[in-house]
């Protein structure tokens, strides 16, 4: 079923979505580079991750 993964693929994600990535400070480290970052896979899912 070659055709079965592409409307798989067209049903599962939001056609205007572009994945992205977005970073703000880490409140919880005042001073530091930290940060938080949360990237929109545009599937429905999502990452939440510091960088420190």
């Amino acid at each position: 079923m070659p055709g079965f993964a592409a409307e798989c693929r067209t049903r599962c994600t939001v056609p205007e979505c572009v994945p992205a990535t977005t970073c703000r400070p880490d409140p919880a480290a005042p001073g530091t580079d930290c940060q938080i970052c949360h990237r929109d896979h545009c599937d429905g899912t999502a990452s939440v991750w510091h960088t420190c």
